[in-house]
């Protein structure tokens, strides 16, 4: 990884065209892991505003797909990090991937990639959020999950993403349900098991779904109990 990220380096100031910000962004995040596992935590912070730098730009100037997703990502490696590193003072970090996610998300209205994996993102870290005590930063996080879920499912309905977004909005039932709002988690699991019930469980077999669909029943027929066990 450091032998091809070095040649997209010396790449970027003699090629014709600049290497594809997605491909410097993923660089820059697999050497920031290489510095907080050296213990440079300073150097671990610059690559990824790099990265970030890196893809705004890009997306600034191109208005490409690729370059979006390499903003989505950039960020989301920040995230994660802050998740990693710092994950009392991590809620801000979320908020912020959030807000800008959701508006690329909005602004790509053609895309469907960009919102999922800003879903999946923040369905993760509203898992790690709430196996930390941190519940509002689980509520933030799990809403905006379902937003951007909503909006990928609005572009293009595939099994999987139904899955993750039953998942999705099971897990805010357990959000609410330890933050002790016991009525609005049930409300929420009963709206979470009417979207299960639409999904053939046949389908998602043939479609090599069947472990998921069955965690996602597992986690809608129990509150406080299951998908964090995973």
């Amino acid at each position: 990884m450091a032998s091809s990220c070095d040649l997209l380096d010396s790449l970027a100031d003699r090629a014709p065209s600049p290497p594809q910000a997605l491909a410097l962004v993923a660089c820059r995040a697999e050497r920031a892991d290489a510095h907080d596992r050296l213990k440079e935590p300073d150097r671990a912070a610059e690559m990824l505003a790099a990265a970030t730098k890196i893809a705004e730009e890009g997306f600034a100037r191109t208005g490409a797909a690729d370059d979006a997703l390499a903003v989505v990502e950039a960020r989301r490696a920040t995230l994660e990090r802050a998740i990693r590193t710092d994950i009392q003072n991590a809620g801000r970090v979320a908020s912020d991937f959030a807000t800008r996610a959701l508006e690329i998300a909005k602004k790509m209205k053609e895309e469907h990639e960009i919102p999922e994996t800003a879903a999946r993102a923040l369905q993760k870290s509203a898992v790690e959020f709430l196996q930390a005590k941190q519940d509002d930063a689980a509520l933030d996080a799990v809403n905006a999950s379902i937003e951007a879920g909503s909006i990928a499912l609005s572009r293009q309905e595939r099994l999987s993403m139904q899955l993750e977004h039953v998942v999705t909005v099971a897990l805010k039932s357990q959000v609410l349900f330890e933050r002790e709002e016991k009525g609005a988690a049930d409300e929420v699991r009963a709206k979470a098991k009417a979207m299960l019930d639409q999904i053939d469980g046949k389908k998602a077999d043939a479609e090599g779904l069947a472990r998921r669909y069955s965690e996602a029943a597992d986690l809608v027929a129990k509150t406080g109990k299951g998908y964090l066990d995973r």
